[in-house]
C-alpha cells in the first residue's frame, strides 16, 4: 500500500471529522449510535429517551425501542453530526418525524 501518511482530522474533543460535520446519507454510523445511547444513560446506567425519559430497550418493535433521532431533521438542513443525534424511544422518534423540536413540542 502506498497511501503515504494520513492524518485524522478531529475536533477539540477528539471526535473524527465526519462526526463533527456529518457524513452523507441518512443514517448515523454504529459508533455514533452507541455514543448517543451512552450519553442517554441516567445515574443508574439505564438509557433513557431524550424526549419523554422512558427507559430504552435494544429489541426492535417495542414502543420504547431505542432509535437515534436527528434533532434537526435532515430535511430541514440537519446533518449526521454527533451533536445532532439523540437517543429516543420509537414512540417519540416516530411522532417527531421530520419536525423541529419546537414544532413537535408545540403540537403535543
Amino acid at each position: 500500500d502506498n497511501l503515504g501518511s494520513i492524518s485524522l482530522i478531529t475536533d477539540e474533543n477528539g471526535l473524527e471529522a465526519d462526526s463533527v460535520v456529518g457524513r452523507p446519507g441518512g443514517r448515523f454510523t454504529p459508533r455514533q449510535r452507541e455514543r448517543a445511547i451512552e450519553l442517554s444513560r441516567d445515574a443508574q446506567g439505564t438509557p433513557r429517551c431524550a424526549y419523554c425519559n422512558q427507559s430504552l430497550v435494544r429489541e426492535k418493535g417495542h414502543p420504547n425501542s431505542v432509535e437515534i433521532d436527528h434533532i434537526k431533521p435532515r430535511s430541514r438542513g440537519g446533518t449526521n453530526a454527533d451533536a445532532n443525534a439523540n437517543a429516543a424511544c420509537r414512540t417519540c422518534n416516530r411522532s417527531k418525524s421530520n419536525k423541529t423540536l419546537e414544532e413537535w413540542q408545540g403540537g403535543q
